[in-house]
């Protein structure tokens, strides 16, 4: 059997009890259950054996356009790895800081406004791929290596995206609006910290987050904790 490649908009996890494929070029989600994780299990390993029930799944992968056979169009069929921010974001803790955060520029206004403006032209006039193909090719070209020297930074900033975000728009129910336009804001001060979309099964349900580091920065860590990773830019 040839061996298969995730298309290159295709990501996957796999959770305890199913596997989910995230296509970004339909926008689409689709799972696999419990009883297909053997045979996917077998389809990711180094040696596949050539099993009526393996042959199968391939064959059903490759008509959904998940995976391919030409590695030019794809990458290794894996889930996602990637170390899971497990902490909130610290206070401020210094009066100097409080003071920087309480005293909201302008231009903070300004700059949040734009940003929210730039993710949703991005989500709605184009799409999530467009939005998470832009956030990567930014994050690629202009990336510093991330250390905690620029903690402080990001905790400031953060604070003042919490302080004027509800007068522009609100994050209920909008975890991928939220996360977006935190990747933007940061952005314009060189700050490029992890943008990442979770999944979990029984029932499904989808979420997004920002993180820095072990941090969480949008979210409360008991919550994504509860997702599985399946897409990070």
């Amino acid at each position: 059997m040839s061996q298969l490649f995730l298309r290159k908009d295709v990501h996957l996890c796999v959770t305890d009890n199913a596997a989910v494929f995230l296509d970004l070029s339909r926008d689409k989600y689709l799972g696999l259950n419990a009883e297909s994780l053997p045979p996917l299990l077998e389809l990711m390993s180094a040696s596949v054996h050539d099993e009526r029930h393996v042959r199968l799944l391939a064959d059903g992968l490759q008509a959904q356009a998940l995976t391919t056979t030409d590695p030019s169009l794809g990458y290794p069929l894996a889930p996602l790895t990637i170390e899971l921010a497990d902490k909130p974001l610290p206070v401020l803790d210094s009066p100097e800081q409080f003071d920087i955060c309480a005293d909201v520029k302008m231009r903070d206004v300004l700059t949040l406004l734009m940003s929210y403006l730039r993710a949703t032209f991005n989500l709605r006039c184009h799409s999530l791929r467009y939005a998470i193909h832009n956030a990567k090719e930014r994050k690629q070209r202009l990336h510093r290596e991330s250390t905690t020297s620029n903690l402080d930074l990001v905790k400031r900033l953060v604070h003042v995206f919490q302080r004027i975000r509800p007068l522009i728009y609100t994050a209920h129910n909008k975890c991928i609006l939220d996360s977006a336009t935190l990747v933007e804001f940061l952005a314009y001060h060189d700050i490029y910290p992890t943008w990442v979309l979770g999944v979990k099964t029984g029932p499904f349900r989808a979420h997004s987050w920002v993180q820095y580091g072990q941090y969480v920065l949008n979210d409360n860590p008991v919550e994504t904790r509860r997702y599985t990773p399946i897409l990070a830019v």
